[in-house]
């Protein structure tokens, strides 16, 4: 289930049950071993009827875009519910940059958040633009770069990783996307 803009119990888009999952055999084949170049995975979400409107989970709450190959050098929110802030009952977000690139194709980024903000999305340029903004180096608005897939379980180590998103990732997007019209 997936419940966007969840807080504090609240569900003000609805509740979401999945309809298509899909893991990487990289990940699967790890036991959970981190870091892990390939630890991401999809979900696509049922329709909804809302106001008599067979609805999808993007018309609803929006869509982000994608870009691979871009967690470093970069910038980006990372969004996440820890349990470690408010109880994992808020949305917490971390805005850093790229620190350092951790084998086998991971990259990591100063972080506070722990256990709880797994699979958050990192996203490039986040919201509206200001005016005369561009982006800077990387240019595009609202797009997933990496997600949380690992993090440090102490208080000095203020860091989390991501797999860096490739042609693995698009492939599995595309994939996907081709299962119903109007997944993606």
């Amino acid at each position: 289930m997936f419940i966007p803009a969840y807080r504090e119990g609240g569900a003000p888009f609805g509740q979401w049950t999945f309809q298509y999952t899909a893991v990487t055999s990289g990940w699967q084949q790890s036991n959970g071993v981190v870091p892990n170049a390939a630890d991401y995975g999809m979900l696509t979400m049922h329709d909804q009827v809302m106001n008599g409107k067979t609805v999808s989970i993007g018309q609803v709450v929006g869509k982000l875009g994608y870009k691979t190959n871009a967690t470093a050098p970069n910038h980006a929110h990372l969004l996440g519910y820890p349990g470690n802030l408010d109880n994992g009952q808020l949305m917490h977000e971390v805005t850093a940059q790229s620190a350092q690139a951790v084998a086998p194709n991971n990259v990591e980024y100063g972080s506070d958040m722990n256990v709880g903000s797994g699979g958050g999305p990192w996203i490039q340029n986040f919201g509206n633009a200001s005016a005369g903004q561009t982006g800077g180096t990387n240019s595009g608005r609202n797009l997933v770069i990496g997600l949380s897939s690992y993090g440090y379980n102490d208080t000095t180590t203020l860091a989390e990783g991501s797999p860096i998103l490739d042609a693995g990732f698009v492939s599995m997007y595309n994939a996907l996307c081709s299962l119903q019209a109007g997944n993606c």
